[in-house]
């Protein structure tokens, strides 16, 4: 994980949820299609290349991703950018 996103993500959620992210983040491969997607009652899913990789109920991971990536204090301009404009990827 970028050390960028490792000071701000402990700020951000429980220590057990970000040793999670870190744990997800370790296994990613440069060239993944990562996905996470949002539903109220289900809760918040991570799919890379088209496999559900983990399920937790709740949005306490989804929110401090995205306050981190596309918040206003956002660890990189560029990635908000992409993000937003939906060419990420």
């Amino acid at each position: 994980m970028p050390e960028s996103w490792a000071k701000p993500l402990d700020e951000m959620v429980r220590e057990d949820l970000e040793q999670t992210v870190r744990q997800i983040y370790a296994n990613f491969e440069s060239g993944d299609d990562v996905s996470i997607v949002y539903a109220p009652e289900v809760g918040t899913k991570l799919i890379v290349n088209g496999t559900t990789r983990r399920e937790m109920q709740g949005d306490d991971v989804l929110r401090p991703l995205l306050r981190l990536w596309i918040g206003e204090k956002a660890v990189s301009a560029n990635l908000r950018r992409l993000l937003l404009s939906g060419r990420c990827g």
